[in-house]
């Protein structure tokens, strides 16, 4: 993940990278003998997947199931039971997460720990406006934008959020722009058409993959940032904007209203109406947006990247220790 490589060291542990340097299956046939010839103490898979031999204790994170809602679930499910299986830890971001692997792999239950995910420290320094300014017309973005950071899978719920900014007050829409960090041109383009056929295209911004050093200036120039997902195993945007002083719209359902801990306005996902009128208030007031502002910096720190560090070595120093 991207706190392991900018984060600190494991403190007192060898880093040995194992990297197979390929994607889905193929990922899964070569992981087992690039782990063995590490001769490693204990394994680390920051995603869901993990050797299915070999002698060398494992520990695999699961971030959310979302990926097993597609039509590939079939054939992933009795591999990821295994996994879970032969695993002497599993990690999970959050406590949603942890009940979702719980109910799909019972086995899981006495393995999770829960170790929430830090935000990284770039978010925490404040952008000067001179960089602010700077970012926002390099990107082609207006004075006053609504942000969603993500991809574009089904579950990130990015139909409702634009009928949920088609819907606001014509005062509130003028000048308003919603920018898109993080889709892919294919996503944008299966998006597309809902975009025009709600009327919105000149306010959307399709920005794709930002910079990571130019991600900070964007989440601390909006007005706010909305995450309006169905399902969702952490959220990073979330504490990423609470970090850069952002106020945050985020769904009430998974790991969200865990993870932002009282410092974002929540708001059903499928309640169009509701969208509508959390978006028309949160542009509208502006002590709401102070207040929100304000608990989300004390709830980001909270979320440190040393923290989480020291929580996943003592569960990697107890796979490595426990016999079989």
């Amino acid at each position: 993940g991207a706190f392991m490589s900018t984060g600190p060291r494991l403190p007192g542990i060898e880093l040995i990278p194992v990297a197979p340097r390929a994607s889905g299956w193929r990922d899964v046939a070569l992981l087992p003998g690039a782990v063995a010839r590490a001769r490693a103490d204990v394994f680390w898979s920051p995603y869901h997947k993990g050797p299915l031999w070999g002698g060398t204790p494992t520990v695999v994170s699961f971030h959310d199931l979302t990926f097993l809602h597609g039509a590939t679930a079939f054939a992933w499910r009795p591999y990821l039971a295994a996994v879970v299986r032969r695993a002497r830890g599993v990690v999970c971001g959050s406590h949603a997460a942890r009940r979702e692997v719980e109910a799909a792999f019972p086995a899981a239950a006495p393995k999770i720990e829960v170790i929430p995910y830090p935000v990284a420290g770039r978010f925490f320094s404040p952008v000067a406006p001179g960089v602010r300014v700077s970012v926002r017309q390099r990107l082609g973005l207006p004075d006053r934008y609504v942000l969603y950071v993500g991809n574009g899978r089904p579950h990130k719920n990015l139909p409702g959020l634009l009928k949920g900014f088609s819907g606001l007050p014509n005062a509130d829409r003028r000048g308003l722009g919603l920018a898109l960090v993080g889709l892919s041109d294919a996503e944008w383009r299966g998006l597309e058409p809902e975009v025009r056929r709600l009327g919105v295209h000149g306010s959307v911004r399709h920005l794709g993959r930002v910079p990571d050093d130019d991600l900070p200036a964007c989440y601390a120039g909006a007005i706010a940032v909305a995450l309006l997902s169905r399902a969702e195993g952490f959220g990073y945007p979330v504490l990423e904007a609470m970090a850069c002083g952002t106020p945050v719209l985020a769904a009430d359902r998974g790991s969200l209203p865990e993870v932002s801990g009282g410092a974002a306005q929540l708001v059903d996902p499928d309640d169009q109406p509701a969208v509508v009128a959390a978006l028309h208030r949160m542009l509208a007031d502006r002590n709401l947006r102070a207040g929100l502002a304000a608990r989300g910096r004390l709830r980001a720190a909270a979320f440190t990247e040393i923290r989480f560090m020291q929580a996943l070595v003592d569960v990697l120093r107890k796979a490595a220790s426990r016999k079989g």
